[in-house]
């Protein structure tokens, strides 16, 4: 199959607040003597982007091809270094200085033992940016009408936490230019009064964010309770988002609630749609609205859906809110996402293999995870089983399975087996939730198969031997390492099948 069969990836341009974020990390045993304060023992420094550049990486992670524009000083672009490539690919960033002391803000973060004691933020005093406003807005705009002029995008995507790199005109001027072109315009703002947007723009506010654009504009501010209580009485949430489509002109609100999921509003159809999310144990929220809007706008262009981009949105802000720092969805978190949502079948013949991996597990992103291969007739599932492939899953990040077909278990056991279908087994192993793929062949060993995946991990059960392992001599030719899981001691099928016999007579 040739690439070009595969989707083309949106191009996006991303214009906003970049901002810093240091993770400082060590530990803690004995208390300072100048105030009753921990003393850190740092033994870890990591650097990420933030604000505006964490969306531009969340979209680039998300598949799509990404330009940047924001400010920050040479120094700091220095020390970002090729934090702006992830994945095999590489952000087109333009970072411009309209004068001296322009820089991007730093949040500085210090953790001990895991836990955050201390944030220290740098940023630019107010009066510093007002005093160089026309310079700042002069060269984002000039910037910006370049760029925009010398390619053609599917998405324009401000980001602004409101720390001076974009105002209210620099805003309109990318507003005018998205309804002059008919170019989507999506804008995630902490600015309190905006009226500048276009039926063709998307505003994400949070519940406060919301809120204060209420506030300003003199409407009633929605409550947490009333979000609860959407599914008795949903008119107090249609009116909230009514209420900012009018005050900012978006054609489109889509509010974010934490826990309990998104609420959509579109003008044209004067309705909502509310995408709940299952509760969930958070461990770091930051970050996690720029992974939602990120995943909004990459699913939004690929099919032009509020709900569809919304549910992906939600899906993988839960994955960020499970992970401590900043979070980029991962190849594997895109192809699970992809078996959620329909769009990669969990279950395929190895005749059809090599075609699903191009599409949904390339080689070009594998040596971003650790991709594992088990094999068996699995005919009756039972406990043995179960403990087997939970521990094989925990060896890698994503676990493939090889099921011998009907025809191959007959060749192998007899007339008389196997008690269940091929599906049917496959559906079961699925349904454990360890195993993210299926593959079902027909030949006695899973030689070709293991030839087709080339596994980093060959995973068996204690019961074999490294040596006798099919497929472990080729593995190790390319560097792939042979694993044998133990056994849960009185559980096998033969066994099973026999103690049902004995019961029937």
């Amino acid at each position: 199959m040739n690439d070009s069969v595969r989707a083309p990836r949106p191009c996006v341009f991303v214009v906003g607040d970049l901002i810093i974020d240091i993770y400082v990390s060590g530990s803690s045993t004995r208390i300072s003597p100048e105030a009753p304060v921990p003393i850190v023992l740092s033994d870890s420094t990591k650097i990420f982007l933030g604000g505006s550049g964490n969306v531009a990486l969340n979209l680039l992670s998300l598949g799509c091809d990404v330009t940047f524009l924001s400010i920050a000083s040479r120094e700091q672009e220095a020390q970002l270094g090729d934090h702006w490539n992830i994945y095999g690919g590489g952000i087109d960033f333009t970072l411009v200085r309209p004068f001296p002391l322009a820089k991007a803000p730093v949040k500085t973060r210090f953790y001990s033992d895991g836990h955050c004691m201390l944030r220290v933020d740098e940023e630019l005093a107010p009066k510093l940016t007002h005093l160089y406003r026309t310079k700042i807005d002069t060269a984002i705009r000039r910037r910006a009408k370049r760029i925009l002029k010398d390619q053609l995008f599917d998405a324009i995507v401000i980001s602004d936490y409101d720390k001076g790199v974009l105002s209210i005109d620099a805003i309109s001027a990318l507003v005018d230019h998205s309804e002059k072109k008919q170019i989507p315009l999506f804008i995630d703002t902490k600015k309190s009064a905006i009226g500048c947007l276009g039926p063709n723009s998307v505003i994400k506010p949070n519940l406060i964010e919301l809120n204060c654009l209420l506030q300003g504009s003199g409407y009633n501010q929605l409550s947490s309770d009333s979000i609860s209580n959407y599914d008795a009485d949903p008119s107090l949430c249609l009116d909230a988002l009514r209420s900012v489509s009018k005050i900012t002109g978006a054609g489109t609100v889509v509010l974010t609630t934490g826990g309990i999921g998104a609420f959509v509003y579109c003008r044209d159809s004067n309705h909502i749609e509310a995408h709940k999310t299952t509760a969930q144990q958070a461990c770091d929220v930051s970050g996690a609205g720029d992974t939602f809007f990120a995943s909004y706008i990459s699913n939004w262009c690929e099919y032009r859906s509020p709900g569809v981009a919304c549910q992906a949105a939600n899906y993988f802000a839960g994955c960020a809110v499970k992970t401590t720092g900043t979070y980029l969805p991962a190849p594997t978190d895109l192809y699970r996402y992809a078996r959620l949502n329909g769009g990669a079948a969990g279950i395929v013949y190895v005749e059809e293999l090599a075609e699903y991996l191009h599409l949904h597990l390339p080689r070009s992103e594998r040596s971003e995870y650790t991709l594992g291969f088990t094999n068996g007739c699995f005919d009756i599932l039972h406990p043995g089983h179960i403990a087997y492939l939970r521990e094989a899953r925990a060896c890698c990040d994503i676990l493939v399975c090889g099921i011998n077909s009907d025809s191959s278990v007959q060749m192998l056991k007899g007339p008389t087996r196997p008690v269940h279908g091929e599906i049917y087994r496959s559906q079961a192993l699925l349904a454990l939730g360890s195993i993210d793929l299926v593959v079902i062949f027909s030949e006695p060993s899973p030689s070709q198969l293991i030839q087709l995946l080339k596994p980093d991990l060959l995973i068996k059960g204690g019961d074999y031997s490294v040596d006798n392992i099919v497929g472990a001599d080729y593995v190790k030719s390319y560097g792939g390492r042979v694993v044998t899981m133990p056994l849960v001691n009185g559980f096998s099928t033969s066994n099973i099948i026999k103690q049902v016999m004995e019961r029937a007579d």
